[in-house]
């Protein structure tokens, strides 16, 4: 039995595909902005970072596209790496940069929770948390190299 190995660029654009169809939604900032108004923030900060890491991902497949193959970016572990690598191939700025950054730790709050800590989710700074990742996602988008094509991207076959 063969088993067929499945990169990660694969597995993002499926649950990202998968996710565009359940809403009915191609368009992450529409996602991001679908979760705010059902004030539904846990899921709106986890998908905030999923959404940075397929978009993230891609980019940076695109930009490395003859210098490293796909299987490589299976040795990518982190977000954190992924928003490094970004910023580091100025496909991002340092403000960007600083705000996935933040994003991405709050979301890691939210997972790994602690009993021991205090409320954790609070709406009016979770909102503000999914608005920054909406800014982050309007600085990629503006970097991707076909402006406007992301929403295809996402459910692209």
């Amino acid at each position: 039995m063969t088993k067929e190995k499945i990169t990660l660029t694969e597995r993002l654009s499926a649950f990202l595909k998968y996710m565009a169809l359940q809403w009915q939604i191609t368009d992450p900032i529409q996602i991001l902005q679908k979760c705010i108004k059902d004030e539904e923030w846990f899921k709106g900060v986890v998908l905030s970072t999923a959404i940075f890491e397929g978009v993230g991902i891609r980019m940076l497949s695109n930009y490395f596209k003859d210098q490293i193959t796909p299987e490589k970016f299976e040795h990518i572990r982190s977000m954190e790496q992924i928003i490094v690598l970004l910023y580091v191939s100025k496909i991002i700025d340092q403000p960007t940069y600083s705000k996935m950054i933040e994003v991405n730790k709050f979301r890691n709050t939210l997972v790994h929770y602690n009993p021991y800590t205090p409320q954790l989710l609070q709406p009016k700074e979770a909102k503000e948390i999914i608005k920054k990742a909406m800014s982050c996602l309007k600085a990629l988008i503006e970097k991707w190299p076909k402006p406007g094509a992301i929403a295809l991207e996402f459910i692209k076959e």
